[in-house]
């Protein structure tokens, strides 16, 4: 993330990147960015640019750290949570999840990772103390409510309490994270409430450890 925003800010300071206000937003402005390299499609940008500006994201600082998130977590295409481990060996499969895998044979591993249902009930799902602390108390949750959008939002409890913030049943249709717009809301409002509304940074790298 640290290299992701100093070459945000690097790009903009060169024009590679240009962040310029664009229309009234409720009376707020927010910026827009434009990439001559790797061009962000103008509906993710004015979609990213307004969540900002509902958000009342401001500080230009936080604003970068927000957008290098996103290009880390899903290169600003929100999507589902990878759960194809299918050519994952077991070992590693172990060390990564480490006592939500240990129980499982190879044998077993080696079925459930072929599935992405039951790697995501392995992952997050109800008999999990990660997939309980999100929320994920029924079968089928824990897939159910895998990482989307394009910070990847995870959790029953997540999609509840977020949803509520954008305005959308996320937990009726967690897909509905995936909505560009809807993304960019909860990209928005998830940094906002991580930084009970923080506005004051100075320097990018306290933002980004922030954010």
């Amino acid at each position: 993330v640290e290299r992701l925003a100093t070459a945000i800010r690097s790009s903009v300071s060169t024009g590679i990147i240009d962040i310029s206000k664009i229309g009234d937003n409720g009376g707020a402005s927010a910026p827009i960015i434009r990439t001559r390299l790797r061009r962000i499609p103008a509906l993710l940008a004015g979609a990213i640019a307004a969540a900002m500006a509902d958000a009342g994201m401001t500080n230009k600082f936080a604003q970068v750290a927000l957008l290098a998130n996103i290009k880390k977590e899903s290169g600003f295409t929100p999507k589902d949570e990878n759960l194809n481990y299918g050519k994952t060996s077991n070992d590693r499969i172990r060390k990564i999840f480490g006592s939500r895998a240990a129980k499982y044979s190879d044998a077993e591993l080696d079925a459930i990772k072929k599935e992405p249902y039951k790697m995501g009930e392995l992952m997050y799902g109800k008999d999990t103390k990660i997939g309980q602390s999100m929320g994920n108390t029924e079968e089928g949750d824990g897939f159910k409510y895998r990482g989307r959008g394009f910070i990847q939002l995870t959790g029953k409890n997540n999609y509840a309490f977020y949803g509520k913030k954008v305005g959308a049943d996320l937990v009726s249709n967690p897909d509905l994270a995936n909505d560009p717009t809807i993304a960019s809301k909860i990209a928005a409002a998830y940094v906002m409430t991580s930084l009970k509304g923080k506005q004051d940074f100075e320097d990018q790298k306290s933002a980004n450890i922030a954010v």
